[in-house]
């Protein structure tokens, strides 16, 4: 993290000027491929896109600058990099290829995330469908209401007839 930090740092040292009077920053990195066809060869190539979209925000939560900095095949963006007045746009790029693996590991993480909060979505739908167990359809059936497995609290046991009984010590 600690090569992260130096990334962010650079960022933040070539917007500061910009962004006068903040007191915190906000990073988000995405990741997407783009398909271009070499114009002299007109063989595809895929060019791998990290953006970093830096926030600045002052100490009533208000933003004060959003910038976005492209990184394409590790490079930084040409536009972007003629922008730029403090910090060398090669050292940024350095910085940049230092900090890619923290980098990839955060895009994957929120993928991951994402991606287990779908799954959690398809579960619950599936089990709100259920299966076709019975003689009669989901259509016909009207309200169903299912039951949560919790644990019962200490003391309270269900006997052989499903009724709750509750024990006590004496």
């Amino acid at each position: 993290m600690v090569k992260m930090e130096a990334f962010k740092n650079l960022i933040i040292d070539e917007f500061r000027d910009k962004a006068k009077g903040f007191v915190a920053t906000e990073f988000k990195f995405t990741h997407s491929v783009n398909i271009k066809i070499d114009k002299v060869t007109k063989i595809p190539l895929r060019n791998d896109v990290i953006k970093v979209k830096v926030t600045f925000i002052d100490k009533d939560f208000n933003t004060l600058l959003t910038n976005t900095l492209s990184f394409e095949n590790n490079v930084l963006n040409k536009t972007t990099a003629k922008k730029m007045v403090n910090v060398a746009p090669k050292e940024l790029e350095n910085r940049f290829n230092v900090a890619k693996k923290s980098i990839v590991s955060l895009i994957m993480d929120e993928y991951m995330e994402r991606l287990s909060d779908a799954q959690t979505k398809i579960n619950d739908l599936k089990s709100y469908y259920g299966a076709d167990d019975g003689i009669i359809p989901h259509e016909f059936k009207g309200e169903q209401v299912k039951r949560l497995k919790e644990p019962r609290p200490e003391g309270i046991q269900e006997d052989i007839h499903g009724k709750t009984k509750s024990k006590f010590d004496m």
